[in-house]
């Protein structure tokens, strides 16, 4: 005998083939007309108890065909699967005393519920369904993608349906709680999708990307909301915000409205269909203001554009992330202490310290940092980009006034700058100075005359604009390397006579520079708005001479 048909071990459990069946009985009279005894507590229910598995079941028979009454104190016994009933006592029979003589097939085909409704196999009273149908009979359908189980112990199918996030009908479709949808509630849900701007969480929240809000993300709001103002007596906002959608309705949704100056239909749009569209949201600006958002004044954007010119056309200077070779550290305090030498960034540089330049004869070589000043308000730069030695790109950012060599001529063993031309104005093709790699790539640099050197012309492949804290530094001889690059430390057209003083202060009162006191002074004079006005008109007046000078020659 098949033991999926008889449970149990028929050597240890002989008797009843590892089965026990339990038919009516009684308890207390019940109030309750809901309850199975109700009213004077006869029982008509039917289980079956698997000694083996030491697990108990209820084996629901089709109460639509001639059945027994409820009652107790009747005789049973099971023979050869057939259980047999006799007498006992019930309120329903006459008297109190029935008569009646019953059999019931508790193992063969027939003794399922509705036969398992044509979709499953009956096994002593219990439906095994087929894949796609569940419950007692297998009358119902598996929603899409249901993971059933089958306890044979018990005799109870479960099926974890929906995903577990909805309730599955007997049709076989899911009704799926808040937040989900699906054909088996896999997917997240939120309102509309919310709308294409924004990002459905769990439990049907919407999480809205800025200037949109609302339950689906529909609503669009303006930048700040165009700028709240307000004082003891009044208040309001510095614009309008106009909200326009194309198409303008969001496609045939009912009741949309649209006002001439604000556009904002589908005010009763499905929330789930809400059709593809393109939104803005602008402030309109009131009197004098201006911004996205209003913030701002015509007046403020006029003094901040003043405050920006003159600022970029004062500063001579390189970014502070710029990178120099340190070849050797001061040897005067307070700066004499150890430090890593090599490449550095050059707001790490300090007065006295040693860094790579380049010689007379225009050779690898090195000179003393004489003096820095960092600025304290970020400037406008100019980013030149090409090609550095080892063939990987190189950014050379400094501002836009400073001077940068162009054209180097040697002539035996002299070389000389023969021309510089501000970062400003230089442009993608130009060429700049690049240290060469090593000794074996040394070029003859073409110019005025013939002669060697370390470095060698590159062309700038990009200018970009940038912002960032500066720094200006002198050294000894007024060149130095930096990113690879030739570089002059001067910032205008008076060229070595704007670092003389330094340079002179640096050689008879080198401890002049770092005393606090004349330091602050330097300080106050650097960051003059009167020093970068002279200086923008010696720049000024030095291009004009060039440009005479230039028109004399042709």
């Amino acid at each position: 005998v098949s033991p999926s048909v008889y449970p149990g071990d028929k050597d240890t459990t002989p008797w009843c083939r590892g089965q026990m069946v339990f038919f009516g009985g009684s308890t207390a009279a019940e109030r309750d007309p809901l309850h199975i005894g109700y009213p004077e507590g006869y029982l008509g229910d039917m289980w079956l108890y698997n000694v083996s598995s030491n697990t108990i079941s209820e084996i629901i028979y089709d109460k639509e065909m001639p059945h027994p009454v409820r009652r107790r104190d009747h005789a049973m016994v099971v023979h050869k699967d057939q259980l047999y009933m006799f007498g006992g006592t019930s309120n329903e029979c006459q008297e109190y005393s029935c008569g009646d003589f019953w059999v019931y097939n508790v193992s063969g085909p027939f003794s399922c519920p509705r036969d398992c409704s044509g979709h499953g196999v009956c096994e002593w009273g219990f439906c095994m369904c087929d894949i796609g149908f569940k419950g007692v009979d297998c009358g119902a359908m598996n929603c899409p993608q249901a993971v059933c189980t089958f306890s044979y112990s018990d005799h109870w199918q479960d099926c974890r349906e929906c995903t577990g996030h909805g309730v599955c009908s007997g049709n076989g479709t899911c009704a799926c709680g808040k937040g989900w949808k699906g054909e088996a509630c896999e997917v997240l849900a939120c309102p509309g999708d919310c709308s294409g701007h924004g990002t459905c969480k769990m439990g049907g929240a919407c999480e809205c990307e800025a200037s949109f809000g609302g339950p689906d993300c529909f609503e669009a709001f303006c930048p700040n909301n165009c700028t709240e103002w307000g004082n003891e007596y009044d208040s309001g906002y510095r614009g309008e915000c106009v909200v326009a959608r194309q198409p303008p309705c969001c496609g045939a949704e009912p009741l949309c409205e649209i006002t001439p100056q604000s556009p904002f239909p589908c005010i009763s749009r499905d929330p789930d269909f809400i059709p593809a569209h393109n939104v803005s949201a602008t402030c309109v600006c009131a009197d004098t203001y201006v911004g996205i958002d209003c913030g701002d004044t015509i007046a403020g954007q006029i003094i901040r554009k003043e405050q920006l010119s003159a600022l970029a056309a004062g500063d001579g200077c390189f970014a502070i992330d710029s990178q120099v070779h340190l070849v050797r550290t001061s040897l005067h305090p307070p700066h004499a202490h150890a430090r890593r030498l090599g490449a550095v960034r050059i707001s790490d540089v300090e007065i006295g310290d040693v860094v790579r330049s380049v010689d007379a004869a225009g050779r690898d070589s090195a000179t003393t940092v004489v003096f820095v000043h960092d600025h304290v308000l970020p400037s406008a730069t100019v980013v030149l980009h090409f090609v550095g030695a080892a063939g990987a790109p190189v950014r050379y950012e400094l501002t836009g006034a400073h001077m940068v060599p162009i054209v180097m001529a040697c002539e035996e063993s002299y070389c000389t700058i023969t021309q510089t031309q501000p970062a400003r104005s230089i442009e993608a093709g130009s060429v700049i100075l690049r240290r060469s790699l090593g000794a074996q790539e040394r070029t003859r640099l073409s110019g005025a005359g013939a002669g060697v050197g370390d470095f060698e012309y590159v062309t700038v492949t990009r200018v970009s604009q940038g912002r960032a804290m500066v720094r200006y530094i002198v050294t000894a001889n007024d060149k130095l390397v930096v990113n690879e690059v030739l570089s002059l430390d001067y910032s205008t057209r008076a060229g070595s006579l704007e670092t003389l003083p330094f340079r002179l202060l640096y050689t008879h009162l080198p401890s002049l520079l770092t005393h606090p006191a004349a330091a602050a002074s330097i300080h106050a004079v650097l960051e003059s708005p009167l020093l970068k006005a002279f200086e923008g008109f010696v720049n000024s007046a030095g291009g004009v001479a060039a440009a005479v000078a230039k028109r004399g020659e042709g």
